[in-house]
């Protein structure tokens, strides 16, 4: 008596009773308590208890089954009969469920297996309680996770799956994830079937996933994702993020050469609205610096490039004449493909910049295309008429070479003087193009000189400091630059290759006297030494107050002398900031400078803020830390001092199943939640598009937008979670997408609060109440809608 206890292999039971069989070794307890670990918790029975010969058998008629490890649980399970088989299985018959001395529910029985690894078993469907009663004769239940899950070796596993929404969707689908240690390959690939069953049609939607490791120089990486039809994924999608993203995949090739490197890869993406296709194919091969004697370096690259514009909605065509009208918008492809040549060379302190480039251009969709002929219903042969045709499909193609050479720098220590020079194209575009109004043959133009010299000087200032502030250094970077092109002239059938019908061709390219300034300043603090610091040696702390970058500004000389014309050529000026002060902060404002296009004598200097991008981050250590440069509070977190976070056992939910998506409930949760309060942390993002009011009346006002985004995660208390990401129209004053999730901790219980709200007006609601270290022994409540 007196707590006797029970020592058998491994296991301890205590008691206020042992009998025990010497001859067969099996003890029996009365009133007995043990417990033993499994899958991250340690569970304990307490009841008459009876552990076999080789205590890995233990049988009992438990009055509690419990993880939890205060004096006076808050749950537990109460079984007639239990048998539990030591790295194998728990089972108990028939169990129920208390919240404290509180019945709560009756399970026929209890089964929990504990072996280690992975094992094939029917997947648990996932339903709400609302799917069993509904809560009005107009919801459509909805199951989803209803499959089979066979793992026949620990590198390879299937999954197979069904989702069902009543009167709206069946989907169907399956996952092979494979991994060969030897090879260094590990993947997924996996298959699923969306049949519409209120409106028709099917989509297929496949995703793989592989990575590779030939060897130490070799890599393969692919992500590929296809969906047959988007339109259906969107339709019948609650999360946000799958609205307003694309489907998008990847692949990339890499070989490292004794000479060089090769890398070859490409991209598609998807749009879930209209089923448009972007795709490009890239191949670049980079050979290691060749030296040719001791002052001369060259660095050859040379890469292809192949982009993809697929299934586009092509625009619909203006008025034909009188009153017909092209009313059918078809599809159209359109590919470019461009080869860059760059051999550059380095001649002692000399760099000689040399390149060539080639790009084509087909494309399948109808084009308009306005064009000078002579008019034969009159005599005179200057007199001409503009006929606008339309073709099925366009090409085009064009070849560019460029010399540059750079002298060496001048005045390296203070003003860095960089002269250089250049030839260039005599006109705007490529040097030999090709087209429909060339009949398909190149025609080029000629190339001039071009001359430019460039200085960067930096300039230094000092400020008294303020506060914890001991000093501030004002540096100013202004850089300047200087391009001089004489007039020349240009071929009149490359003039008309390149010209529009009804525009006029310039025959001459005139020349050009172009000055420009860009500055950028920055504002450095170093913070004051601690009072009573003497020391020569201990560092004292430097932050960027304020960096200022404020793009580039320039003025035509040429440009100015012709009739009606100023010099000026910058329309849009813009200025971005960044500081130390706040996480994360990007900030960037543009101006629209003149009330008229740039360059006429009409033009008023009016700015008018065009557009306006903002983006920060705020954490709880943000305002210690400003609190700290001003003298106001210490940097160490008080919540943390002389504690440690203790997480929660595992959360044990299902991943995201590849082509076969799960709809982001409190089921498919995976966020991290801590014992004890959470610090503050929030993202913004703010975005505002204007435009200039017309200067004419009776002109339609072009509307701007402004959008802001705020991902924002705290704990109001310390067993509360929050996190919420919304998306805030201010033009249309309405929120577009919300996700809100709450989370109560309650010791050994977890409480969910789930709302998700997507752009295509889909919601869903659900709350959750799961054991974590029985995750299928849960309460939970669901609600979906999809909007018609």
């Amino acid at each position: 008596r007196h707590d006797p206890k029970l020592f058998q292999g491994g296991t301890v039971v205590v008691g206020e009773g042992v009998d025990y069989n010497t001859c067969d070794n099996r003890g029996l307890v009365t009133d007995g308590l043990t417990s033993f670990p499994q899958q991250g918790a340690n569970w304990f029975i307490r009841g008459n208890l009876a552990v076999d010969s080789t205590s890995s058998r233990l049988y009992a008629n438990a009055k509690e089954i419990t993880s939890c490890d205060l004096p006076v649980s808050h749950y537990h399970f109460s079984a007639k009969e239990l048998k539990w088989v030591s790295k194998s299985t728990m089972v108990a018959r028939p169990a129920v469920l208390y919240i404290r001395d509180v019945p709560v529910a009756w399970i026929p029985f209890l089964f929990q297996d504990t072996k280690q690894g992975r094992r094939s078993g029917i997947l648990i469907p996932e339903f709400g309680f609302n799917d069993l009663v509904r809560p009005s004769r107009g919801y459509r239940r909805t199951i989803q996770n209803i499959g089979y899950y066979w793992a026949p070796s620990d590198y390879l596993d299937v999954t197979a799956r069904l989702d069902w929404f009543s009167g709206r969707y069946l989907k169907l689908g399956g996952e092979l994830q494979y991994k060969w240690i030897n090879k260094f390959i590990t993947g997924a690939i996996s298959y699923s079937r969306n049949t519409q069953l209120d409106l028709g049609g099917v989509e297929n939607h496949i995703v793989w996933r592989h990575q590779q490791a030939f060897n130490v120089t070799t890599r393969l990486n692919v992500d590929f994702n296809y969906s047959s039809n988007a339109t259906i994924q969107k339709r019948n999608s609650i999360d946000p993020r799958a609205v307003t993203q694309q489907i998008r995949s990847s692949g990339n090739f890499t070989k490292q050469f004794v000479w060089g490197n090769l890398q070859m890869g490409g991209s598609r993406a998807q749009n879930v609205n209209d089923n448009s296709v972007t795709q490009a194919l890239t191949l670049a091969l980079s050979p290691k610096p060749l030296d040719i004697g001791k002052a001369v370096t060259w660095s050859p690259n040379f890469s292809y490039s192949r982009n993809s514009n697929l299934n586009q909605v092509a625009p619909a065509f203006p008025n034909l004449g009188g009153a017909l009208r092209d009313s059918i918008r078809p599809r159209t492809n359109v590919n470019n493909n461009a080869i860059q040549f760059d051999t550059p060379f380095r001649i002692g302190s000399f760099n000689l910049q040399l390149s060539a480039n080639l790009h084509d251009t087909d494309s399948t969709g109808r084009q308009q295309l306005v064009v000078k002929v002579p008019n034969l219903s009159t005599p005179d042969p200057n007199d001409s008429v503009f006929v606008t045709q339309v073709r099925s499909g366009g090409f085009g193609s064009d070849f560019d070479w460029s010399v540059g050479f750079n002298l060496p720098l001048l005045l390296r220590t203070s003003f860095k003087v960089q002269p250089s020079i250049n030839i260039q194209n005599a006109g705007g575009g490529a040097f030999a193009i090709r087209n429909a109004r060339t009949g398909g043959r190149f025609v080029t133009q000629g190339k001039r000189p071009s001359f430019g010299l460039s200085a960067s000087p930096t300039l230094f200032g000092f400020l008294p400091g303020i506060g914890p502030v001991e000093k501030i250094r004002h540096s100013i970077q202004p850089s300047f630059s200087f391009n001089y092109a004489p007039a020349w002239d240009i071929p009149e059938e490359y003039v008309r290759a390149v010209t529009s019908g009804n525009q006029q061709p310039l025959l001459r390219s005139l020349a050009s006297q172009t000055a420009s300034v860009t500055l950028n300043q920055n504002f450095e603090a170093k913070q004051r030494r601690a009072p009573g610091d003497t020391s020569t040696t201990s560092a004292q702390r430097k932050f960027r107050l304020l960096s200022i970058n404020t793009g580039s500004i320039s003025y035509d000389f040429e440009q100015a002398k012709q009739p009606g014309r100023t010099g000026w050529t910058t329309q849009i000026l813009s200025n971005s900031f960044q500081s130390d002060l706040v996480p994360g902060l990007q900030f960037s404002i543009a101006h629209d400078l003149w009330d008229a296009p740039v360059g006429t004598d009409s033009a008023r200097f009016r700015p008018f803020l065009q557009s306006l991008n903002a983006g920060f981050s705020l954490t709880s250590g943000t305002f210690r830390s400003l609190a700290a440069l001003l003298g106001l509070a210490s940097k160490e977190d008080p919540a943390k001092r002389g504690k440690a976070s203790v997480p929660l056992p595992p959360f044990a939910t299902q991943g995201q199943f590849g082509a076969f998506p799960r709809n982001p409930t409190s089921f498919t949760s995976n966020q991290s939640f801590e014992r004890g309060s959470r610090g503050f942390n929030a993202t913004v993002n703010l975005t505002v598009s204007r435009f200039r009011p017309p200067t004419n009346p009776t002109a339609v006002r072009q509307k701007g937008t402004s959008n802001a985004n705020l991902n924002m995660s705290f704990s109001p208390t310390r067993f509360w979670n929050l996190n919420w990401t919304t998306q805030y129209n201010f033009t249309d004053t309405k929120f577009e997408q919300q996700s809100l999730n709450l989370t109560r901790d309650l010791h050994d219980w977890r409480a969910t609060f789930t709302f998700f709200k997507s752009p295509n007006s889909n919601f869903s609601f659900s709350f959750l109440i799961t054991l974590i270290d029985l995750p299928e022994i849960k309460f939970d409540y669901r609600q979906s809608t999809i909007q018609p």
